[in-house]
């Protein structure tokens, strides 16, 4: 949430996070379900945008993890170029509780 704040205080937009990330799959799953037949959800894997394609479920799951942390990862160095006075948290700390 703070990073589209900042978007938005910065250039007026926000760009969506990518639909293979949680938060951006949960987005979309919000933004683009119809108003009458809604129903919330948690972030779940049904939700998160196929960016691997066939490979065994386990390996399936790491790849998405992985991609989707380095693609945060890459936003984040982005915004802490356009913001240097910024400090960041990686993605790493944040996903293991650091």
């Amino acid at each position: 949430m703070a990073r589209y704040i900042d978007e938005i205080a910065r250039t007026g937009t926000a760009t969506p996070l990518p639909y293979h990330t949680a938060l951006g799959a949960l987005g979309r799953h919000v933004a683009e379900s119809s108003p009458e037949r809604y129903q919330p959800s948690n972030v779940t894997w049904a939700l998160i945008e196929d960016v691997i394609g066939r490979v065994k479920k386990i390996e399936k799951r790491e790849r998405q993890v992985a991609k989707a942390i380095e693609t945060i990862t890459q936003i984040g160095r982005m915004s802490a170029n356009t913001n240097p006075s910024r400090s960041t948290i990686s993605p790493e700390a944040i996903a293991t509780g650091v």
